[in-house]
């Protein structure tokens, strides 16, 4: 269930559903934010978001950073 609340400017909207993480995100616009709500919600019900795969190690993590992430920053050399 998605509960939509008004921070100062902005509508702040979490979607709760039981078995399953929770989803946030903040919208300028009321109408945004219901619709995403409304998206995330049928999501869940169709199996399209969940947990994340535990299969995939801490190392296998820290592979994908050397070789997606490190090549780009200035200090590539002493990253890696």
């Amino acid at each position: 269930m998605a509960s939509i609340l008004k921070r100062n400017d902005r509508w702040f909207v979490r979607v709760r559903k039981h078995g399953h993480p929770s989803q946030s995100k903040t919208f300028t616009v009321k109408q945004d934010a219901q619709r995403w709500a409304v998206m995330i919600e049928r999501q869940i019900d169709q199996g399209l978001v969940g947990w994340v795969d535990k299969t995939v190690t801490l190392g296998d993590l820290l592979n994908l950073y050397l070789k997606e992430v490190t090549p780009r920053k200035k200090s590539c050399d002493k990253e890696t």
